[in-house]
């Protein structure tokens, strides 16, 4: 562990779960050493601070969530985005219960029954997330998970069967 609290080829965000937002977003200085692919659909949006940000591409990192959950998820890079932006539609159809509360506020996957802790921080709502620094090809990726679990969705791709 360096001093950051980085791990060898994994960098630590606090994402905010955003329900107000469509896509996931990475801001582009997070990919300045990553390959992009083509991104389809909408390519201009206006964030909640009310600035449009453009899609330079989409990317498909491999994360690390809490309760071991391992995956990709598939995410817009934008610009002008200054934090990464977890879309609570986008997680719910990918499968999970996403409730904000003030008492109690969580991400449950309803097929595995895992749980992932959402926390308040500074007004908004956030989860811990480690992603691969290493750069890889989304189309590498996506054929790799392909192969494990046989359909692609938007959200989080379990990194093995149960």
């Amino acid at each position: 562990v360096s001093a950051s609290g980085a791990y060898e080829g994994w960098e630590w965000h606090s994402a905010t779960v955003d329900s107000g937002s469509a896509v996931n977003g990475l801001p582009n200085h997070l990919m300045s050493k990553w390959f992009l692919d083509e991104a389809q659909g909408q390519m201009t949006y206006t964030s909640a601070s009310q600035h449009s940000v453009h899609v330079e591409g989409k990317k498909l990192p491999e994360c690390w969530l809490q309760n071991d959950m391992q995956g990709t998820i598939e995410f817009k890079v934008l610009t002008e985005l200054h934090k990464v932006i977890i879309s609570t539609s986008k997680m719910t159809k990918a499968g999970f219960r996403v409730v904000h509360d003030s008492d109690l506020s969580y991400a449950r996957h309803k097929a595995s029954g895992k749980t992932l802790k959402v926390f308040e921080k500074n007004g908004v709502f956030v989860i811990p997330i480690w992603m691969r620094t290493t750069p890889t090809r989304t189309k590498d990726m996506a054929a790799l998970v392909k192969n494990v679990d046989g359909e692609s969705r938007p959200f989080l791709r379990p990194a093995s069967q149960p």
